[in-house]
């Protein structure tokens, strides 16, 4: 059975107050805003998302391998409910940035790689990273000169060279 819904709020009014909460970097509301949403509306993929935002920036003093975890499974049902650009980019972010899996990060990535690289040029470098990591040097090289063309003086557009140094060799 579904918990009461006291405010009378509707799913998309949780998820506005989540995102006004996590705008204002006020975890202790999020945590208490999403939960209830979600006892209420189990099937909502964006409080899912904010839950892992809550788990990723805060965890309200959790362990860090409890951190992970609950940030992973809440990504992974955000995307498994709506498998959309903004969850994929999420879970991806989930797999490489939290977990260090680049072959996972890369997986989901490709799948919206052309609107992701598109919207975000980071996601060039990310994707570069992770191909590196994985042995196939010839594609991280690729990922790493488009990188270079579209962000050619960021700081690490410098870091980019550097390893562009280290692979041409």
């Amino acid at each position: 059975a579904r918990a009461t819904n006291r405010h009378g709020w509707s799913a998309e009014q949780y998820v506005a107050r989540a995102e006004r909460a996590e705008k204002e970097d006020d975890w202790a509301t999020l945590r208490t805003i999403v939960e209830e949403g979600l006892r209420i509306y189990p099937d909502q993929a964006c409080l899912w998302n904010l839950r892992g935002s809550f788990f990723y920036n805060d965890g309200g003093g959790a362990p860090p391998e409890v951190r992970r975890n609950e940030m992973l499974r809440s990504a992974l049902r955000a995307y498994h409910l709506v498998a959309d650009y903004d969850h994929t980019v999420d879970l991806a972010w989930a797999y490489y940035r939290v977990l260090d899996d680049c072959s996972s990060a890369n997986y989901y990535l490709e799948q919206i790689e052309e609107e992701a690289t598109a919207k975000h040029s980071f996601l060039v470098y990310v994707m570069g990273t992770c191909y590196e990591r994985n042995g196939d040097i010839e594609t991280a090289i690729r990922y790493y000169h488009e990188y270079l063309r579209r962000e050619p003086d960021t700081e690490q557009a410098a870091k980019v060279r550097d390893r562009l140094y280290v692979l041409d060799r």
